[in-house]
């Protein structure tokens, strides 16, 4: 029996169809929002505000997050991701209903939200670990980044094709449901506890939150691509920030969405592709030199926009994107071991999202206030870049990009030179899980102290 037809591997394609639900719906109401908030404002600055309050929660809990996910029961986890995000999204829906909605009120439940959802991420990823065999890894990887293809294709084509008619309200319900199917779902799931061989350790809370520093701190390899993520998230983080304004400038919401819709194209062509041909073998040297192709593409973004661009640089960033997303999720989830992936992982989401505040709060003044009028026609950057990428509105964004570009670029050109993530996957052994125990859920949720190698050299 293939272990596709295995009772571990029907657990994770439900749970993956869960969160593909669930990913979709978010989706449609991240781009619902954000269009409505650009389009009555105008300002880009609040639109990346949104952005901000719903990271700035999200990275100062992580560690705890973390801590807790190793602690209870992954479907509890999951569960209580689940049903927090559905809260925050009735409440909006509840309010764009009643014609009440304000920018504070997205501003508040776009951190609720994020909290609550903050402990998907290191749950799934663990869960794949625990139930997926590590032959099909790549498969298991692709099919979640199908979750993110989806949500690109579809949440800004019917996003857009909804606010267009007028209908945020309708949208925001269809994200509450969404997150009531997944919750179903996942009721119906087990997931079992990772038991792994070591010394017992009786870690209080507050250890456990900062096990996942040290851990990655003592593993050099690891801690470099940890920085990498860092350094490519602080730049791309204004990109992606700015990149619905720059189009809402251009063209109507709807048309909007239809460009961006090409972004999970492109992501759903790498998945197949990883899914067909799997990663590079060399997977830390594949990587780095996605990232170069995708800082390349950022770059010409700068240039005078046509459609045909746009959704050139949307496919060509995204199937770049999913194989280096997919090559970094092999290397983590093959060298941590999965009862330490909820501290480990945490953290390294935590870095990788360290820099968003500072990107989300510092992109939108510098368009609204700096590269945006500089660009206009008599502005002081006006006679330097214009004859090269044109004035106007729009046209201190797409500068920006590609400044952006040229440092995303050399950051990873830089790091093919760090011979720590060049040799990780010989230096660091591959992490084997000793056991899987399936306990009854109550008492999952609220287990006795667990066994853990906490010096695991993985």
């Amino acid at each position: 029996m293939s272990f596709w037809k295995s009772k571990e591997g029907r657990t994770f394609l439900v749970l993956w169809f869960g969160q593909l639900i669930s990913i979709l719906g978010t989706g449609l109401t991240n781009f619902g929002v954000g269009a409505w908030v650009y389009l009555k404002t105008h300002h880009a600055t609040d639109f990346a505000y949104i952005l901000l309050a719903g990271s700035l929660p999200t990275i100062v809990l992580m560690p705890f997050i973390g801590a807790i996910c190793d602690r209870l029961n992954r479907k509890v986890t999951l569960m209580v991701a689940e049903i927090g995000g559905g809260i925050a999204s009735s409440g909006l829906a509840i309010l764009a209903v009643t014609n009440h909605l304000q920018l504070w009120h997205i501003y508040v439940l776009a951190a609720v939200s994020s909290t609550f959802m903050a402990f998907t991420w290191p749950s799934m990823s663990a869960a794949i670990a625990t139930l997926v065999s590590k032959d099909q890894l790549g498969r298991a990887n692709g099919l979640m980044m199908y979750n993110e293809s989806a949500a690109m294709i579809f949440a800004p084509m019917i996003g857009g094709a909804v606010i267009y008619a007028g209908g945020l309200p309708r949208l925001l319900q269809l994200d509450v449901l969404s997150f009531a199917i997944a919750i179903t779902l996942i009721a119906t799931t087990t997931i079992p506890r990772v038991v792994s061989d070591g010394e017992h350790h009786d870690n209080t809370f507050l250890q456990d939150a900062f096990f996942g520093f040290k851990y990655t701190w003592e593993r050099k390899g690891l801690f470099g691509l940890m920085t990498y993520f860092f350094c490519m998230n602080f730049f791309g983080n204004m990109v992606w920030t700015l990149f619905t304004p720059l189009l809402l400038t251009l063209y109507n919401a709807k048309l909007t969405g239809q460009i961006e819709g090409f972004f999970g194209i492109g992501a759903l062509l790498g998945g197949v592709a990883v899914s067909i041909a799997g990663t590079p073998k060399r997977k830390a040297r594949g990587l780095l030199i996605c990232g170069f192709i995708f800082s390349i593409l950022q770059f010409t973004i700068m240039f005078p926009p046509s459609i045909a661009l746009f959704v050139c640089i949307a496919l060509g960033i995204s199937v770049a994107g999913t194989v280096q997303y997919t090559c970094s999720q092999g290397i983590w989830m093959t060298k941590v071991p999965a009862d330490l992936h909820g501290r480990v992982f945490s953290v390294r989401r935590m870095a990788a999202m360290l820099a968003t505040p500072i990107s989300f709060a510092s992109a939108g003044p510098l368009a609204d206030k700096y590269f945006g009028p500089a660009m206009m026609p008599g502005g002081h950057l006006a006679a330097t870049f214009g004859p090269i990428i044109g004035t106007g509105p729009g046209a201190g964004i797409r500068l920006m990009f590609g400044m952006i570009g040229l440092c995303c670029a050399a950051i990873s050109a830089l790091n093919v030179l760090n011979p720590r993530i060049r040799r990780i996957e010989v230096e660091l052994p591959d992490a084997e899980v000793k056991a899987l125990v399936e306990e009854p859920e109550v008492q999952e949720a609220f287990p006795l102290p667990r066994e853990c190698d906490a010096s695991a050299s993985a």
